[in-house]
């Protein structure tokens, strides 16, 4: 992690039912937005939909099996977390922090395109908004974080995209996944 980069926290707490995210604000207190079952799949959904859309033959390429395409975003989507998980981008997070105001339950996600192809992510309750930047590769790590996350919960998050499945790297109940 470089300096100034932000490490965010991904748990399931089964006693509200929802998923956090987290990134931590001062060495005792983090900000802690919550997401349902419901936004989860919508977010995780459009997301895979654009990293599909991005893939897919461009306007005058030869026509593609739809099996050849999936194999090969599988194949991507696998690679870049490896990438990651190498890099030590990606791991076991540790166990949570307390909230440095209570926790805010996400209604609203904005999902944009950026300069140099990166995506914006939106999470936010009226005025309170946290915004992750993601990296194709990024992009990646995130939607699989989320998707184990989602299985430790037993949510079925199906999604319509036989490439994306996510890896089988467990992880302690209570500590989540951290990303940067």
């Amino acid at each position: 992690m470089t300096a100034g980069e932000r490490q965010y926290h991904l748990r399931y707490w089964p006693e509200e039912d929802r998923v956090s995210l987290s990134v931590d604000v001062d060495d005792g207190h983090e900000a802690r937005f919550m997401v349902t079952r419901r936004l989860v799949r919508g977010l995780i959904g459009l997301l895979a939909e654009i990293i599909a859309r991005r893939a897919g033959p461009e306007k005058g390429d030869p026509p593609t099996s739809v099996e050849r395409v999936n194999e090969c975003l599988r194949f991507a989507h696998e690679a870049a977390v490896a990438r990651s998980r190498a890099g030590g981008r990606i791991g076991t997070g540790s166990p949570a922090k307390e909230p440095a105001a209570p926790p805010i339950l996400i209604n609203r996600v904005d999902v944009r395109g950026r300069p140099g192809g990166e995506i914006s992510v939106q999470l936010s309750r009226d005025e309170q908004v946290l915004t992750l930047s993601f990296s194709q590769e990024a992009l990646h790590v995130f939607i699989d974080s989320v998707l184990r996350v989602a299985a430790h919960a037993q949510w079925d998050i199906t999604l319509g995209q036989r490439w994306l499945q996510p890896s089988a790297h467990p992880f302690a109940a209570g500590s989540g996944i951290v990303f940067h």
